[in-house]
């Protein structure tokens, strides 16, 4: 009987070690593609947590250049990034940015997280970091809910920025010039311009959206009355601030009745405005019945997509990054 013993030639022993290391290669590469997929999910929560919290809190933008309205931020977002599950978040994670006229008109939110790996350990990956980030800004608000019927020239309103008269304005209800330009009323309701449907709107302001572009006529007649008792009633309803006499410039409440949002605007003829932008001002006593007497004021409202190339002082928010 033969037996036959087969011989293994060099060749065929470096193609086994070849196999053993091709093998070892493709494994180490699924286990770190499965680990990798895994922390793209890790990536994508956090970053839906850095969106989340930085449009919460779009809202305060613009934000003052002080201690305490920083610090206000910064607790604002740890409280909201812990409401979607991720805690131990930074000071250092919070990034004020924009600043103009000492106050920040951006927040960057920046997170990360540090996944370990299970398969990916096989080559030494033993962990896996994700860092996502998520900026808002300010931006001027093209759009506004409860406007009221009075409004400004966009020239006008430059000219007030630019010389600074931004404090106790006289705004001129009737017909006339005004000391900062014209302040004409605006049919914004849809009525004929009678003097009551202008009262309603002056002192509940419009239940409907004004938006940049949209064109109004311009209300006929004098209205001199309409301004002081549209004044009056929304004067009345103030009871912040007790000690001071209500809201003023320098302390306010965003939705108090003495708080106005009015339109910048441009003529396209003697009877028709179109909206450029908004503005805010807050409501002052006057002993003259023509005229509305008030100071310019930032205010916020809430998320538009309408925006406004013209910076009034009342904004919105979006996410830039």
């Amino acid at each position: 009987m033969r037996i036959n013993f087969r011989r293994f030639t060099a060749e065929e022993g470096a193609s086994a070690v070849i196999v053993a290391i091709m093998l070892s290669l493709l494994l180490g590469m699924a286990s770190l593609t499965i680990d990798i997929g895994m922390t793209y999910t890790d990536a994508s929560a956090i970053q839906n947590v850095a969106d989340a919290v930085a449009l919460s809190l779009g809202r305060f933008l613009p934000v003052e250049d002080d201690e305490a309205a920083i610090a206000e931020i910064i607790a604002l977002a740890d409280e909201y990034a812990a409401k979607n599950g991720y805690f131990g978040l930074q000071a250092e994670d919070i990034v004020l940015g924009d600043l103009v006229s000492g106050r920040y008109g951006a927040l960057t939110i920046n997170l990360s997280k540090t996944s370990p790996t299970y398969l990916a350990k096989i080559i030494g990956v033993e962990e896996i970091t994700s860092r996502k980030s998520a900026t808002i800004s300010a931006v001027p608000a093209g759009s506004v809910t409860g406007c009221v019927p009075v409004g400004i020239s966009a020239s006008a309103y430059e000219t007030a920025m630019a010389t600074g008269i931004t404090e106790h304005v006289v705004f001129k209800a009737g017909g006339g010039g005004g000391e900062s330009g014209f302040f004409g009323y605006i049919v914004i309701d849809g009525s004929n311009g009678n003097a009551k449907a202008l009262l309603d709107t002056f002192k509940y302001g419009h239940d409907g959206e004004v938006c940049v572009g949209d064109t109004y006529p311009v209300a006929k007649g004098n209205k001199a009355s309409v301004a002081k008792k549209g004044v009056n009633y929304r004067m009345s309803l103030c009871t912040h601030f007790p000690e001071d006499g209500g809201c003023t410039y320098q302390h306010y409440v965003e939705n108090c009745p003495r708080v106005m949002s009015f339109m910048i605007y441009e003529f396209i003829d003697s009877t028709t405005v179109k909206v450029n932008g908004f503005s805010a001002f807050i409501l002052e006593h006057s002993e003259n019945e023509d005229e509305i007497q008030g100071s310019f004021i930032n205010l916020n409202v809430p998320y538009t997509s309408y925006t406004s190339d013209i910076d009034g002082g009342i904004y919105t928010y979006k996410l830039t990054g």
